[in-house]
């Protein structure tokens, strides 16, 4: 894994935030993957929409 992989996203470190959380449509598969690929992780979710979050 590249360093650049590892480091908090610039926008993220500056409000000195520690989660990312975003939200997906269960049926979008190729976003999912993108997603957990890059360490996101499920963590709820309403209807169809799914939650992830990744801990910087």
């Amino acid at each position: 894994m590249s360093s650049g992989r590892r480091r908090r996203p610039g926008w993220a470190a500056g409000t000195g935030s520690s989660t990312l959380r975003l939200s997906v449509m269960e049926d979008n598969v190729p976003a999912l993957a993108i997603y957990r690929r890059h360490g996101f992780r499920e963590a709820g979710g309403e209807g169809r929409e799914l939650i992830l979050v990744k801990h910087l």
